[in-house]
């Protein structure tokens, strides 16, 4: 995969991915494949799903990738339709999830979750390194679907800590069952950085938003910035604030919130 001031290019040919969040997890395995060939009839080829800690290992150091927690098969399903993956490893994935995917079990460790301590990384590394066994060999140099990978989801403040999740799983983790696989929050290029936008915030505030300003060339090469928009709300009038030598790639794009459930706004 490439890149030009336009687009990304994959096989030879521009690319502007549509991508659907389909979390495997809360399906029956038996149905995957048939509601991959509908996101895919529906004009989706890029695929993101989270990988929920407290269900892959809802008992602490009896991890679990069978069955409805089949990540590898689902992976292998995907490609079989052509659509392209993007695995968010958490360890916190959000996606709704009861203490953003964290288990149960986490609350009663001595630890501080989402941060650099010592005691909480010891914990997150074998579920890391779990979740490499499961993707080896299904990254695109081997014929697999996984386009990108992404650490942690919606952290905001604590770049440090990324930065360290992202070291471990280019070191340790599911990055590092290949040399070469980029090692940015979003599984873009080596030293990419891609924050995701969408949620508003509040007016005087500063969000970032994901531009990227980088010359043609192999992802490996690139470096995605993101830079401080001041904005209320965040609006498709922002993206005339941004560069437009390059393309602009928004990772969780929210058109609009629930107020309740089946109330309209």
């Amino acid at each position: 995969m490439t890149v030009d001031s336009q687009s990304l290019i994959r096989d030879g040919r521009p690319w502007i991915p549509a991508m659907g969040e389909f979390h495997f997890s809360r399906y029956p395995a038996a149905e995957w494949r048939e509601e991959l060939l509908k996101m895919k009839a529906g004009g989706i080829d890029l695929v993101a799903t989270c990988l929920f800690w407290n269900q892959h290992e809802s008992e602490r150091g009896v991890p679990r990738f069978d069955g409805d927690l089949g990540l590898r098969r689902f992976v292998e399903l995907c490609a079989e339709p052509d659509l392209a993956l993007v695995v968010r490893l958490g360890p916190w994935s959000h996606g709704e999830c009861r203490n953003g995917g964290h288990p149960d079990w986490l609350s009663q460790a001595d630890c501080t979750p989402r941060s650099d301590d010592p005691a909480c990384l010891t914990l997150v590394e074998p579920y890391y390194r779990r979740i490499a066994e499961e993707l080896r060999g299904l990254f695109p140099d081997d014929g697999g679907p996984i386009t990108a990978l992404q650490v942690d989801n919606g952290l905001y403040g604590n770049p440090g800590h990324l930065a360290t999740l992202r070291r471990m799983a280019g070191e340790r983790g599911p990055a590092g069952v290949r040399g070469d696989v980029p090692r940015g929050r979003r599984r873009i290029g080596p030293r990419c950085r891609w924050r995701s936008s969408g949620a508003p915030c509040r007016a005087g505030t500063r969000r970032q938003y994901p531009s990227a300003p980088f010359p043609a060339g192999k992802l490996s090469d690139t470096q995605l910035h993101s830079r401080n928009v001041r904005e209320g709300h965040f609006s498709v009038n922002s993206l005339s604030l941004l560069p437009v030598i390059a393309p602009l790639l928004d990772s969780s794009f929210i058109l609009r919130r629930i107020v309740c459930w089946g109330a309209s706004r």
